[in-house]
């Protein structure tokens, strides 16, 4: 279930036989690329199709969903108004996502609303890229349009992030579809005429999507972007949204610009769902290291902040422990951000080890542990493959996370803890143990 794969296909109606004619031979490399990408998402056999289009029902303050039984469109304003499209919408999704944004700036457009604020039809954003999708369909799936609002890269993200939570609870296996068009100047001779800045804007996105930094969408400078005159950088900073968490395989199939409009084709295959504890603790690292700030949640946490918990963040290198800092108790206002601190004191402050380096982020392994209920025990109650241990003797305090390799006995690992606590092996000591729930990658 979940998400499965994604892609990103340029909406050029010219593309198209039925409307280019002779011309779209000039972007056949296009519309091979497009087509690959389409099979390789119809692989996937999703419940749902997720698109989200530059065109049709823009906002300035506001994400567009159309909430109707079916969505139709054609390419009648291109001159092949015989090529037709029908879609039933995933309405359960919607519902889904109803609920998760109450306080987002999201339009659900019906048909009262669609009567004085905009069209219930798909538009070209969508047309074009179903056009390849409709001939590899086995069986056909149910459509979220979405049109993408004028919104900050930071609310973008956010609701990337709600997206990919109501794909979750409602159960969908879904795709996803990012629309849009890249630099419109990349030649004098286009309608908006050259800019310098379109050409680097394309290399940036596709430089992006081959080192696999998605969050570097959400960096990308407004004037560099304004400057390129592209339409298809807000629907990958919600794609990036959605992906946030996921491990993934991604390719650049094609990129032209014939015309001076630049058209990318690229695909992305989850390969498996990365664990969304881990996800977040990696992603807090790699903001850090990297970019020396704090990572900014997207929504895809919001039901870590409904919880508090104390938590173990443990690093490996190369089989080896790289540093681990934990809270035996909640000290945070939740678990996203006990995680969050946990993570960069494992990196930084862990004093048997020196301040983790951007070399070392490629092949870190992370593990993260959510301590269950304390109970106080005897000895002969330690399990130390199943249960942690915190000896106590006043104020001195050791603890020891359980299932760790070579530590197969109460005897090692109380040992151990004691030792971790700066407690003599003789000292009597209180027992207390716990169980946790391991994520790691």
């Amino acid at each position: 279930m979940y998400i499965r794969a994604a892609g990103l296909l340029p909406h050029p109606p010219i593309v198209i036989p039925e409307v280019g004619g002779r011309e779209a031979k000039v972007v056949e490399k296009t519309y091979l690329a497009m087509d690959e990408v389409a099979s390789r998402l119809a692989a996937q056999e999703p419940e749902t199709l997720i698109i989200i289009s530059p065109h049709g029902n823009l906002f300035r303050d506001s994400i567009c969903i159309m909430e109707t039984n079916r969505l139709e469109g054609d390419l009648a304003d291109y001159g092949a108004g015989q090529v037709k499209f029908s879609y039933e919408v995933d309405l359960e999704l919607i519902t889904r996502l109803k609920g998760l944004t109450r306080d987002f700036p999201l339009l659900f457009l019906d048909e009262v609303g669609a009567r004085s604020l905009g069209s219930l039809g798909l538009d070209h954003g969508a047309t074009v890229p179903l056009y390849f999708l409709d001939r590899q369909w086995k069986n056909k799936p149910k459509i979220l349009h979405i049109n993408y609002g004028f919104l900050d890269a930071s609310e973008l993200k956010h609701f990337g992030g709600l997206l990919h939570r109501a794909i979750r609870e409602e159960k969908r296996r879904a795709v996803i579809l990012a629309s849009g068009d890249m630099s419109h100047r990349l030649k004098a001779e286009s309608n908006y005429g050259f800019h310098r800045d379109g050409p680097v804007f394309d290399k940036e996105i596709k430089r992006i999507i081959d080192e696999g930094s998605l969050d570097e969408f959400f960096l990308i400078d407004e004037e560099l972007a304004d400057n390129a005159a592209e339409c298809g950088l807000r629907s990958l900073q919600i794609l990036a949204g959605a992906l946030d968490g996921l491990a993934l395989d991604k390719e650049v199939l094609s990129y032209e610009g014939p015309w001076g409009v630049g058209y990318m084709c690229a695909y992305m295959e989850v390969r498996d769902r990365e664990d969304l504890l881990v996800g977040l603790a990696k992603r807090v690292l790699h903001e850090k290291i990297l970019y020396g700030r704090d990572y900014q949640m997207g929504g895809e946490y919001d039901e870590l902040r409904g919880e508090r918990a104390g938590c173990f963040v443990t690093l490996y290198k190369d089989g080896r422990l790289r540093g681990c800092i934990g809270t035996i108790e909640a000290t945070c206002s939740n678990l996203a951000e006990e995680i969050a601190e946990n993570a960069i004191k494992a990196a930084f402050e862990d004093p048997r080890f020196p301040r983790l380096e951007e070399d070392e982020l490629e092949g870190l392994v992370i593990s993260v542990d959510v301590l269950g209920p304390i109970e106080s025990c005897s000895y002969k109650d330690l399990d130390p493959k199943n249960y942690g241990l915190i000896v106590r003797s006043g104020y001195r305090r050791g603890l020891l996370l359980p299932g760790i390799p070579g530590i197969d006995s109460a005897r090692r690992q109380v040992e151990i803890a004691k030792n971790k606590a700066g407690i003599y092996p003789e000292e009597k000591v209180d027992y207390f143990r716990f169980r946790v729930i391991r994520h790691a990658n």
